[in-house]
């Protein structure tokens, strides 16, 4: 193998440049500013993030007891990034009075079964509009996946007003 050429400074090159085998660049080299507009870049080589949110309930209203929400249907494989759930209008009277948020698949018109490690749970300790964020046990995810949310109420006394709830998700498309 010939002596490469090694270059002590910045290089331009006013013209194309071809090389004779694939080039190593230093990690994080190439940044999102180095790619021209017209790249046309393969979607295979993309990944799209995507969020669905569902309000169960608005500020003034307390959420159904149980309520089951399908929130989205993968178009792809991909990554669970992150569920949160926030409460929106009042928070709930005491510990005996919760909100419980879960995140359910299905796969292939599988059973739904639970994603997160436990469920979300708000209770009086929970702070007014400042989303809590769930542990995911199962984060994978294939195309055609479908996803939901439950919302379960328990207590007698006043619950919470007003919740929503966040699903973030990684879709790369072959």
């Amino acid at each position: 193998m010939a002596t490469p050429t090694v270059f002590s400074n910045s290089v331009i090159f006013n013209d194309s440049v071809s090389f004779s085998q694939a080039p190593s660049f230093p990690s994080a080299s190439i940044t999102d500013d180095s790619i021209s507009g017209s790249a046309n870049i393969a979607a295979s080589k993309i990944i799209g993030h995507g969020y669905a949110t569902y309000q169960f309930a608005a500020p003034t209203v307390e959420p159904a007891a149980s309520t089951y929400q399908v929130i989205h249907i993968s178009g792809a494989a991909g990554t669970i990034v992150g569920v949160q759930g926030v409460i929106t209008g009042t928070i709930p009277s005491s510990t005996a009075n919760t909100v419980k948020l879960n995140l359910y698949r299905s796969t292939a018109g599988s059973t739904f079964a639970s994603v997160l490690s436990t469920p979300l749970a708000f209770d009086n300790a929970s702070v007014l509009l400042v989303p809590q964020t769930a542990t995911i046990s199962i984060s994978t995810m294939a195309s055609g996946d479908v996803w939901a949310f439950t919302c379960t109420l328990t207590g007698t006394s006043t619950n919470a007003r007003g919740f929503a709830a966040k699903l973030k998700f990684a879709e790369k498309y072959a």
